[in-house]
């Protein structure tokens, strides 16, 4: 059994599932509540109705008003860290020495630039970034497709998506990064952009990737407009087969190439193979991978080396800088 601690018990913390009976998980607290193998040990939030809610729920959790606290307490694995943004690294300098082995940690990393740069080693290696896409298993299906080249090679890719570039953006940004495994920006530049989210606009861009292989291949960010409706989609194209994620990534469409029996020596793309991505349990998935990675079985599927590439693209994009950003397996370079 590994003990877990979560500081912050805000939407994404706890509120957002403050009925454990719903069927969908949508929190860390819940997603800990129903693992098998995990225990909620700890919980920190400075509001009192928060922590009495989680009290409500958990009985036998203990609940702290600060993280200073919980830092007392070295009997637990997995840190779960969900405060607001701005205080994400004050709250991680201060596990900076305790032996917890694994930390959850929401995204984006850090409000400040310089924070990605100062991160201690020792802590950036426990750290694991909560990309919910990344745990889903069809998600990641796709992924080893495209490693072994199920699919052929990479030709092309197109991402649509409404409500801010670095909100729902990220999110995009990181599922290409995902799945081509941190591909080397050889082009940027952007196109436009919609302001349907104060102070942080949704931006269409042009990208020229090089996938590890060394296969380059463009790639079109779409910007909708979260005022008129929403959307969340990904369209790839591979000499193979095509792949789309579409409904927020909650639906799997993949068209592989055989030859046209309307018209003989043509070759199109046959009829598409539907499913779900399991999307609504993806949540469940990073605890799964938590728990893997407290036991030291698995390698890290979100290390913070993915969200400096993902920090560096989205920064450029939205200062409406053209840039290329070089795989680097610590420390990507902006240039």
């Amino acid at each position: 059994m590994q003990r877990v601690a979560l500081i912050g018990l805000g939407n994404i913390g706890l509120l957002f599932d403050a009925n454990l009976s719903a069927p969908l998980i949508r929190s860390h607290a819940k997603a800990i509540l129903l693992q098998k193998g995990l225990e909620l040990a700890y919980a920190v939030d400075p509001l009192p109705e928060r922590r009495e809610l989680l009290a409500s729920l958990s009985p036998r959790t203990q609940c702290f008003a600060s993280w200073e606290e919980l830092r007392e307490r070295t009997d637990f694995s997995i840190l779960a860290i969900c405060v607001p943004t701005e205080l994400h690294f004050r709250c991680l300098e201060a596990f900076a020495e305790h032996p917890v082995k694994v930390i959850a940690l929401e995204k984006p990393a850090f409000a400040r630039a310089e924070d990605y740069a100062r991160l201690p080693p020792t802590l950036e290696k426990k750290i694991v970034v909560n990309y919910l896409r990344r745990f889903a298993p069809k998600i990641q299906e796709v992924h080893q497709h495209i490693r072994a080249g199920t699919y052929g090679p990479p030709l092309a890719l197109q991402g649509a998506y409404s409500k801010g570039l670095r909100n729902n953006g990220s999110h995009l940004v990181d599922l290409i990064n995902f799945l081509f495994d941190q591909p080397k920006v050889l082009e940027s530049r952007v196109l436009g952009s919609v302001p349907d989210l104060e102070g942080d606009p949704t931006v269409s861009a042009f990208l020229r990737l090089e996938e590890r292989g060394g296969v380059a291949f463009s790639a079109n960010l779409l910007a909708g407009d979260e005022r008129l409706f929403s959307i969340f989609e990904l369209d790839l194209l591979f000499a193979k087969a095509r792949v789309r994620l579409s409904d927020f990534a909650r639906r799997l469409e993949i068209s592989f190439v055989h030859e046209d029996p309307v018209s003989p020596g043509y070759r199109a793309l046959g009829e598409a193979q539907c499913t779900l991505t399991d999307l609504p349990r993806a949540f469940a998935g990073l605890y799964d991978h938590l728990l893997a990675r407290a036991h030291g079985e698995v390698e890290n599927l979100s290390a913070f080396a993915s969200e400096r590439w993902n920090h560096a693209l989205i920064e450029s994009l939205a200062q409406g800088q053209s840039c290329s950003v070089e795989i680097l397996e610590e420390k990507p370079r902006v240039f």
